[in-house]
């Protein structure tokens, strides 16, 4: 082997990885960006990642911190609830709950079936005053 040609090699392959995992790398800090940022970033099929990359290869900071600054910030008033399965929903789909009266009124089949039916899910949760 050559005195010159180890530096050489070992350039060249640095050149081959940084080519290989340069957009990878770009992506990881877009994303990472945005997400300190708190902005959407559009999907990467959309973005020119090679106008994230330096001249060294390596991702370049000022580039992605100036695109992630021109993003819109996302607002804080979202469109839907966001307590969605956290708890008793309500709605339509819940059964009519009985009472601790209507239940104790009922036979021992009764009280099977209005358990299976969810219809006695408020007074277990003693959400109902007892009278």
């Amino acid at each position: 082997m050559r005195a010159g040609s180890l530096p050489a090699a070992r350039a060249e392959t640095r050149a081959t990885v940084l080519t290989e995992f340069s957009g990878r790398l770009a992506q990881a800090e877009l994303r990472a960006q945005a997400a300190t940022a708190g902005v959407d970033l559009p999907k990467a099929d959309y973005l020119n990642l090679d106008a994230f990359i330096g001249d060294d290869g390596a991702p370049d900071a000022d580039a992605i911190g100036s695109f992630i600054s021109s993003l819109p910030q996302l607002s804080s008033d979202r469109a839907f609830a966001q307590n969605i399965g956290l708890g008793r929903q309500g709605g339509t789909s819940n059964p009519h709950q009985l009472t601790r009266e209507e239940y104790r009124g009922l036979s021992r089949e009764g009280r099977a079936q209005a358990r299976k039916a969810g219809r006695i899910d408020a007074l277990m949760r003693g959400e109902l005053e007892p009278r």
